[in-house]
């Protein structure tokens, strides 16, 4: 934890949670409030072999990854990160690493929590081999003492999966059995570019942030060879002096009901937040006829168009309670995931003018369902700028190229604005690459 800088927050008692973080002073968007290095990571099994065991970046083209010579499980950048993991906790499971991922207890696991038991074995193998972690030491800013400090997992039926090691007995160690009680609760899913490739033990922001489904901050994670991920909670919006400071444990365009079971079950609280506060006032809402759903999709572009798609994310203020009544059938919970593939589809196939109006509708009911600065709202501007930059290529009926062009800049614009409070993350190049890209694209066709 020597890296930690905790010069931004601090932590306070809260009526619900164990406590709160809040700024030590006024924080601006896009700063960093904390950098918190990994305790362990476990890579997606769809990672295996095309990312760095230990340090998750991706090898650069034509540069191999180097594989492990005992178990042949586990790739590495080079020398110095296979020495690092080796020392960290692989050689303590190299050797029953083939038998444990092949044994009926890990086959029998879903995905996700072969992932996990893989952290789990990972987490158990550190604490052995590394003495700064030894459970006996009176250190409480250790990662160890401020993970066992975690609230535990409570669900019913849940079970620990086996570890790697001499024995692979589905009979849990009482050591395994305590952390993994941590586990279902306080694990984040890294990602790049906002996909997913690995899970991890971060204890501190575990123990620091609260979640909201309107958050003032978020989390993403930089990548660096030799060294294990780094997590940084960053602002996305300005945050006052002793304000709570709080990111997302879900996506906050979960439908209701479901997002509330999973924070109720998996995290073990209900959630009271303005949105969903406002959509449990509103719930349930009816689907719209399709007669119907034409004249609210073209209230909510024309609301969207009105504002400006290029003002700063859209709006200084959170918009869904101000979503007029009229337009609460867009919130129904079949609708959001059926414009998306909408949008997905005929973006995909070529049916520009079709994409560009759904994409533009999607649009509008992100900026409803998501806070300021969302980085979905920059990542959906830029499939926006691109779709439009195809139409004006390909001519597409209904706007003039000129007009095409223009639409492409003000989606640029906006996706920058957002993505750029963010800040640059997970692997090389991604989006902001392409907003450069797609810019001096535009700039060659002529002025905005």
């Amino acid at each position: 934890m020597a890296t930690l800088n905790l010069k931004n927050v601090k932590t306070r008692p809260h009526p619900t949670a164990r406590d709160t973080a809040v700024a030590v002073r006024p924080l601006s968007a896009g700063e960093t409030i904390v950098s918190v290095p990994a305790w362990t990571t476990a890579l997606l099994i769809s990672e295996k072999g095309r990312r760095c065991d230990w340090c998750g970046c991706l090898p650069l083209p034509g540069d191999p990854l180097l594989k492990c010579g005992g178990c042949g499980s586990y790739w590495y950048c080079g020398k110095k990160c296979q020495l690092r993991q080796w020392k960290a906790h692989h050689r303590s499971i190299c050797k029953y690493y083939a038998r444990y991922t092949a044994s009926a207890a890990f086959q029998g696991l879903p995905d996700e929590e072969k992932v996990d038991a893989v952290l789990l074995s990972h987490t158990l193998a550190n604490l052995h081999e590394s003495p700064a972690e030894d459970p006996a030491r009176e250190d409480d800013s250790s990662p160890y003492s401020v993970f066992q400090t975690l609230i535990e997992y409570t669900s019913v039926g849940y079970s620990v999966p086996p570890v790697c090691g001499k024995s692979t007995s589905i009979s849990p160690s009482p050591e395994a059995s305590s952390l993994y009680a941590r586990f279902g609760n306080n694990n984040f899913v890294l990602h790049s570019h906002l996909t997913a490739f690995a899970h991890g033990i971060f204890p501190l922001t575990s123990r620091l942030f609260n979640h909201s489904c309107v958050p003032n901050a978020v989390v993403k994670y930089k990548l660096k060879e030799a060294d294990l991920p780094c997590m940084e909670v960053v602002a996305i919006a300005d945050v006052a002096e002793d304000e709570e400071i709080t990111i997302p444990y879900l996506d906050p365009a979960i439908p209701l009901d479901v997002r509330q079971h999973q924070l109720q079950s998996r995290y073990g609280f209900k959630c009271n937040c303005v949105a969903c506060t406002f959509q449990r006032k509103i719930n349930p809402v009816p689907f719209p006829s399709p007669e119907d759903l034409k004249g609210l999709e073209a209230i909510l572009r024309q609301r969207i168009q009105l504002t400006g798609v290029h003002s700063h994310a859209l709006s200084s203020r959170y918009l869904l309670p101000q979503l007029p009544p009229d337009l609460f059938p867009l919130l129904h919970d079949s609708y959001l995931p059926s414009l998306s593939e909408a949008f997905s589809k005929t973006s995909h196939d070529g049916e520009y003018a079709l994409a560009l109006e759904a994409g533009l509708t999607l649009l509008g009911l992100y900026s409803m369902i998501y806070p300021r600065n969302y980085p979905l709202i920059g990542m959906h501007a830029l499939e926006l700028a691109k779709t439009a930059w195809n139409a004006s290529i390909q001519g597409v009926p209904g706007k003039s190229e000129d007009a095409r062009l223009k639409e492409a800049r003000s989606y640029l614009v906006l996706s920058r604005e957002v993505l750029g409070v963010l800040g640059p993350e997970g692997d090389p190049g991604g989006p902001m690459e392409e907003i450069n890209t797609l810019t001096e694209l535009l700039r060659a066709d002529g002025p905005a």
